[in-house]
């Protein structure tokens, strides 16, 4: 996971954009029994810009419905995914908008829990870069 440098001093503010490279990874296949969205990942972003979530999700033979979905500070970012597939389906969406110290959350749930659903191989996926100008500032009055 990308940590901003410590030092003394201020320190260069950094952007993301959304591409294929690996910011952070877990390769856990969960078990999603919930009725309710169920926070799988948490991450604190440090950066602001846009961010890939790659994910894989599956169901049992099926019988249900998995759907994943992220939000910003506990607020959903666009629209959720979802699959009755009893095979591993893949998805890729970018979530643009971030700002420092947001969190990011990857969220799950089974439309009908009496069924299992897996959800695994999360990505978060992005490039971090050193603005070249100052922050754009606000003046008031």
């Amino acid at each position: 996971m990308f940590h901003p440098p410590q030092g003394i001093g201020a320190s260069p503010r950094y952007s993301l954009i959304a591409s294929e490279n690996v910011l952070a990874r877990d390769d856990t296949e969960y078990t999603i029994k919930s009725s309710s969205y169920t926070e799988i990942k948490r991450v604190r972003l440090f950066a602001m810009g846009s961010v890939r979530t790659y994910v894989e999700m599956c169901t049992d033979r099926s019988l249900t419905t998995i759907y994943a979905r992220v939000t910003r500070n506990g607020v959903q970012v666009g629209d959720a995914v979802s699959t009755s597939s009893s095979t591993y389906v893949a998805f890729t969406w970018d979530t643009p908008g971030w700002t420092e110290f947001d969190y990011y959350r990857l969220e799950s749930y089974n439309e009908n829990y009496a069924y299992y659903a897996w959800l695994r191989n999360w990505r978060l996926k992005g490039d971090v870069v050193i603005a070249t100008s100052p922050p754009v500032l606000a003046v008031e009055k």
